[in-house]
């Protein structure tokens, strides 16, 4: 294995792409806004529209259309109006009507697409030493998602001195440029690979072969500009299965399968994904796992997988100061998604339990900046509940600085079971406590990193618990655990695995 990169390296190289993701979030957030004024103007023109007296202005309109500007045909058609009109009605106005310009025609480029890259290139020039392989990552979702162990392992490899091509699967050049595909730098080592061909919704849709060959080619463009060679290809969805052994076929590549979820039950995954990942198990060369109820559900179908739990990153967490948020005291908070899997129920039985604690939530569905829904706006009518809405990656450790107790409110059910939640590790690094439901991977670690309770009252009186027994010395055993289970621990693992294979 080659020697560690430079530590501060290392970090710079992470915080690079961190502040990155932070700035399309801002991106994001801006447009997003921007939509919501577009549509919110859009609502107020149409009452405008509807009224008596923009009608009366739009037939003015039309009868000056017909009268000026139309010549004889104008006017032709003016006589014909006020023939019909008395028996048949006014016809529709809308030919007349004034059609406001959209604002998304004003923004500037930079602004309308991720990463503010303002030029795009097609070569990838590695910085640093050299390390033994390329890794192309055939990704779960898009680099400017929630920072989650897919880019933790993709600044990792790049660290190393790897250069990794991330393939974007939902950003996409114009169909009539000239190039097959751009790259876009996300830290030193690490691209974004936009293509020309369109990808399909890799969560719901299915992949023709037609477009298995399509995106195959243009993928093989940026691979043979750039000089593959000896190389990796890290699957992370079954969707991208065909292209995976595309690949393989024609760059001699290693083909590894992250599987770090329980896909086959996942919430809105289609049947095309779930019946491309058998087969993956089988053609994959390298299977990883990140949970023991995957390990144990392959090893039973014959599979070998290699497990390799998620990570943390350790000095991010640990170093990090609380905001100047002041809510009451103790403050019982959750950093994540809040999906299918997020208990409603128990959050609100809690508050109830508690009325003395605060409880904060920082996340929100996919990316929205204000949480909504049915089940969200029972909880708003609780005054010790703090529902935040989604952060940027760069921002969750000040938050977890700041709470006094950390919780993973799930409902225990197959996908969570095989679930090695990032938060966890990421909890434990800031010092904190774990309250949880009976997850598995969770309930392994016992006090006084995780307590366990099943039922609204347990977890109440696991909160109350963990609260009690916190000392100074806790959090530095927390810390401690949580810096042996970093991401740079998992890539050597990876790391070593690949190699492996590679022999």
């Amino acid at each position: 294995m080659q020697p560690d990169p430079d530590r501060n390296a290392a970090a710079y190289n992470l915080r690079y792409a961190v502040r990155l993701h932070e700035i399309e979030d801002a991106r994001r957030q801006a447009v997003d806004e921007l939509d919501a004024s577009q549509r919110q103007f859009e609502d107020a023109l149409t009452g405008f529209r509807n009224r008596r007296s923009w009608q009366l202005f739009l037939l003015a309109r039309k009868l000056y259309s017909h009268s000026f500007l139309e010549g004889w045909a104008g006017r032709r058609e003016l006589l014909r109006f006020f023939g019909t009109a008395p028996f048949k009605g006014i016809p529709t106005l809308a030919k007349y009507d004034l059609v406001p310009p959209k604002i998304e025609a004003f923004l500037p480029k930079p602004l309308a697409s991720p990463y503010f890259s303002d030029s795009p290139n097609q070569r990838a020039i590695r910085t640093g030493d050299l390390a033994p392989y390329d890794l192309v990552i055939l990704p779960v979702f898009g680099f400017n998602y929630r920072f989650q162990r897919p880019q933790h392992l993709a600044v990792q490899f790049a660290s190393y001195g790897h250069r990794v091509f991330w393939i974007s699967p939902n950003t996409f050049l114009d169909s009539d440029s000239p190039h097959s595909f751009e790259i876009t730098p996300l830290c030193a080592n690490l691209w974004e690979v936009r293509l020309r061909e369109v990808i399909p919704d890799i969560y719901t849709e299915v992949m023709s072969a037609e477009q298995v060959t399509g995106l195959a080619n243009c993928v093989s463009d940026c691979l043979r500009r750039n000089n593959l060679q000896r190389s990796c290809v890290l699957v992370q969805f079954p969707f991208w299965r065909q292209i995976g052994l595309e690949l393989r076929k024609r760059f001699g590549s290693l083909l590894a399968f992250d599987c770090m979820d329980e896909w086959q039950t996942f919430p809105r995954v289609g049947d095309f994904a779930r019946t491309e990942q058998p087969l993956l198990l089988r053609e994959a060369d390298l299977l990883i796992v990140t949970a023991r109820a995957l390990e144990n559900e392959f090893r039973a179908a014959q599979f070998d997988p290699l497990r390799i739990p998620n990570g943390v990153d350790f000095d991010l967490f640990r170093e990090a100061t609380a905001g100047d948020a002041s809510y009451k005291r103790p403050v019982v908070g959750y950093a994540g998604a809040i999906a299918d899997w997020f208990d409603f129920d128990l959050l609100e039985a809690l508050a109830r339990a508690r009325p003395q604690y605060s409880f904060v939530v920082v996340g929100a569905f996919e990316r929205e900046r204000h949480v909504s829904g049915p089940a969200v706006e029972r909880l708003r009518r609780f005054s010790n509940i703090h529902l935040l809405g989604h952060k940027p990656f760069a921002e969750v450790p000040s938050f977890l600085a700041g709470f006094d107790v950390c919780t993973i409110p799930f409902v225990v059910n197959r996908v969570t079971e095989a679930t090695n939640p990032v938060k966890m590790y990421e909890y434990l690094a800031a010092g904190k406590p774990t309250v949880s439901t009976p997850l598995a991977e969770v309930s392994a670690l016992g006090p006084p990193y995780a307590y366990i309770g099943a039922t609204a009252s347990e977890f109440a009186g696991q909160i109350d618990r963990a609260l009690a027994e916190d000392s100074p010395s806790k959090r530095e055993q927390r810390a401690a655990f949580a810096s042996s289970n970093s991401w740079t621990d998992r890539y050597k693992m990876f790391d070593a695995a690949i190699r492996s294979k590679m022999k």
